[in-house]
């Protein structure tokens, strides 16, 4: 799950994203416009991860 400050910034935040995670393992994500824990922050990212 993604929330971000501004859905303006959604092209920028899914660059770094895809830049982040390897291709072919991309998990499924939400992502949505939100005020956030902080008026610093510009994106909180939730993630869960298993190990097989």
């Amino acid at each position: 799950m993604i929330w971000i400050s501004d859905t303006r910034d959604f092209d920028a935040m899914n660059e770094v994203y895809d830049a982040w995670v390897a291709q072919g393992f991309q998990p499924v994500r939400a992502c949505v416009e939100s005020a956030l824990a902080s008026p610093d922050l510009l994106i909180e990212i939730q993630a869960s991860a298993a190990l097989a």
